[in-house]
């Protein structure tokens, strides 16, 4: 077998990447009488799809480390397959943000009111809230919820663009019981008189505080 030359230049390859990050495409040109190409990856947690090909796609994983990616081609002849010298690329891989969401107290609370939630997620972040798939909130790592539902931000890191979703918090709200005053007579009275006031609703488990 005669060695083919190195595979040619990379193309529409990403020196950089996210850790999860995924299908994420390399190529190189083709070389001429190359039967086939072998790829390796020096680093850690990387799965390497459609090897044999002039284009792959990697997965990275939630583990994956920087590494050194490489193809040869190959060629099949009498004396068995030849591989030819590697075309390399140094890959990055960065760690996605840590990030995480404290409410600023009970997350069930009265209608009308808001419960604080901080997310947590370090220096150089930019924000973006989500109430299920809907976003309600961006770039401020404090968010206010006045509804119930489930509620995560999206944090990017600005000098990487790798960006983490934090886990849900679920938020419920309970009902306002209401409040009214009724005078049971005239609110106009002499002094030294007094006027009743009714208020409602009544019931079991209500307190009152007049003002």
């Amino acid at each position: 077998g005669v060695a083919p030359i190195a595979p040619g230049a990379f193309t529409d390859s990403q020196r950089t990447v996210c850790r999860e990050q995924q299908q994420v495409r390399y190529a190189v040109t083709p070389v001429p009488g190359a039967s086939g190409y072998t790829w390796s990856y020096t680093g850690m947690g990387a799965t390497i799809s459609g090897n044999g090909d002039t284009a792959v796609l990697i997965d990275f994983s939630a583990a994956a480390t920087s590494g050194t990616l490489r193809v040869s081609a190959i060629s099949n002849g009498a004396c068995g397959t030849a591989p030819g010298p590697a075309r390399e690329l140094a890959i990055t891989v960065n760690p996605l943000p840590a990030v995480t969401v404290t409410p600023g107290g009970n997350v069930t609370f009265c209608q009308g009111r808001s419960l604080a939630l901080t997310a947590q997620g370090g220096t150089n972040r930019t924000y973006q809230w989500k109430q299920g798939t809907t976003n309600v909130g961006t770039n401020d790592p404090l968010y206010y919820a006045t509804a119930a539902g489930s509620y995560s931000v999206i944090v990017t890191d600005n000098i990487t663009q790798c960006t983490n979703t934090s886990a849900a918090t679920n938020v419920s709200t309970d009902p306002s019981p209401g409040a009214a005053v009724t005078p049971a007579g005239p609110v106009t009275f002499c002094a030294g008189d007094t006027a009743t006031l009714q208020a409602l609703p009544a019931g079991a488990g209500l307190t009152y505080e007049w003002l």
